[in-house]
């Protein structure tokens, strides 16, 4: 019986379903510490009917399941790969550049599919074929599989080591007879410094910095990052440490888990919660830095999954696909183009409308809440205009642009979340009953030099006079805690490094300030 069954899924035609799906779970495995499992399920079973349609169609045309499955495969393996085909003239077909257009490339493919579909038609039906081309679908799934199988269970691993653990967190006293303040943690990603803005990128920001120092902000104009990218520094910023240190309390074998998992559960969070703070944390869109046990967790409320407008997980499989050629020329043939052009960011746009208009609401309620905010603004796509409307430009290219669209991109979306935050932290300070503590960072710059030069600025209840002009985000929550709790925390060198573990690695370089007005 159980022979009979396994001889019969031997031959059963279902490699063109597993073709079809290697796509969507290949890309899944590549991102999947970013994204949420939630945006596979629609993919999935869009593929499975197509293939499926697919299927029955060539198996009623052709009589035959062997070469329906020949014919099917070589079809979405062909419009699967399309996109990645395409890419490659920006990377190792560079010299090729010119030939690498929809023009050509895709007849090319219509050509190849053409050819084979020749050769299939031509064949007689072979059953003994099957075996061979379902292994070779089974195995080409499963190292995607494997892939993502692995990195679930080492997330869950350490997500479960980071929240059971006894971190070795310092105990908080909170002041007799006074009301605690909130504290918000806003984190507006790729920030850097105004110095860095006014040189690399010919902008000036002084409006936003003079803003926040009316209401009392202390803004750093030589404030750095540890790191130069947004995990190492979240992570430094919300548990007052080099990752150094952190690693070793959490597996070694996994750093880059263990830091997701530190963000998470941070000791910050942690000193907060137990002193009777309300940990409130907005949805980022990115799974690392959602903090779904928090007391309250604030996204979008989702439509049921098939009413849903594309994601941009979705996005990245559409463009790796021969639907790229409908997309490309849609987008700048029609106004009509122009609004599925943003229809892959319309997440991300809801998204970030979302927290900055919820924001500042928070301050109505007079209870202690740590509050954090991941604001991906300035953050690529630079979809968000000055007055913050989006982006209709057929001709910027989101996924390649060139260095000027780079460069206005980028500075259209400062000028619009400096305004947003500008304007909300003047609400929360106003609505506040108690003056709350509020960081308003940047976990990095973009690249070169202003990598590290991020922007800082604090508002500490009282005064500002325990800031200092080099403060980086390591030592953000000592000088707070001390400041709030009476904590005793020395702060430790405010340094920036070039590699994700310097605890751990010998070669270590420390990166210093290059700014002149910043060198001692």
């Amino acid at each position: 019986m159980i022979k009979s069954i396994f001889r019969r899924m031997k031959t059963f035609p279902f490699a063109p379903i597993l073709f079809g799906l290697y796509p969507v779970v290949a890309l899944y495995a590549n991102n999947a510490g970013e994204i949420s499992v939630d945006v596979l399920p629609r993919p999935l079973l869009v593929v499975l009917i197509l293939a499926l349609m697919l299927m029955l169609l060539a198996r009623l045309a052709l009589r035959g399941w062997s070469r329906a499955a020949l014919l099917i495969s070589l079809m979405v393996l062909l419009f699967s790969f399309y996109g990645h085909v395409y890419d490659l003239k920006k990377t190792v077909l560079l010299p090729l550049t010119a030939f690498m257009r929809h023009r050509y490339l895709f007849p090319l493919f219509l050509t190849l599919f053409a050819i084979g579909a020749f050769f299939i038609l031509r064949s007689h039906e072979n059953p003994r074929l099957m075996p061979a081309l379902n292994l070779m679908s089974v195995a080409l799934l499963a190292m995607p599989l494997a892939q993502t199988g692995v990195g679930a269970i080492t997330t869950s691993r350490n997500q479960q080591q980071a929240a059971l653990a006894e971190l070795p967190v310092r105990a908080l006293s909170a002041p007799s007879g006074q009301p605690l303040p909130s504290v918000y943690f806003i984190l507006l990603d790729g920030y850097m410094r105004s110095d860095a803005l006014q040189r690399d990128m010919n902008y000036d920001n002084s409006a936003f910095v003079q803003r926040l120092e009316e209401l009392g902000f202390y803004v750093p104009s030589c404030s750095r990052s540890n790191y130069g990218f947004t995990q190492g520094t979240m992570t430094t910023a919300l548990n007052m440490d080099d990752l150094g240190p952190l690693s070793a309390e959490i597996e070694q074998n996994d750093l880059e888990m263990g830091v997701y998992a530190l963000i998470q559960h941070s000791k910050v969070r942690q000193q907060l919660e137990s002193l009777g703070y309300t940990s409130v944390a907005f949805d980022s869109g990115y799974e690392w830095s959602r903090i779904r046990d928090a007391d309250v967790y604030l996204g979008l409320n989702r439509d049921t999954f098939v009413m849903q407008s594309f994601n941009g997980f979705e996005a990245m499989l559409i463009k790796s696909t021969m639907l790229r050629v409908y997309t490309d020329a849609t987008i700048r043939q029609s106004q009509v183009g122009l609004a599925q052009a943003n229809s892959p960011f319309n997440e991300h746009i809801e998204l970030e409308r979302f927290l900055l208009t919820r924001l500042p609401d928070l301050a109505a309620d007079p209870a202690p809440k740590f509050v954090f905010a991941h604001v991906l603004i300035p953050h690529w796509p630079y979809i968000f205009l000055p007055d913050g409307s989006i982006r209709n430009d057929p001709d910027f290219d989101q996924y390649s642009p060139t260095e000027e669209q780079l460069r206005q991109g980028y500075v259209d979306s400062i000028a619009y979340v400096s305004d947003r935050i500008a304007t909300d932290v003047e609400k929360i300070l106003a609505d506040s009953k108690t003056p709350p503590v509020i960081v308003v960072f940047g976990d990095h710059g973009l690249a070169g030099a202003n990598r590290l030069q991020n922007f800082t600025a604090i508002y500490l209840p009282g005064n500002s006079g325990d800031l200092y002009d080099t403060i980086t985000p390591v030592n953000f929550f000592r000088v707070i805690f001390n400041r709030l709790f009476d904590a005793g925390y020395e702060l430790v060198p405010d340094v920036s490094y070039d590699d994700i573990d310097p605890g751990v690695k010998e070669d270590i370089q420390l990166v210093p300030e290059t700014a002149p007005g910043c060198l001692n």
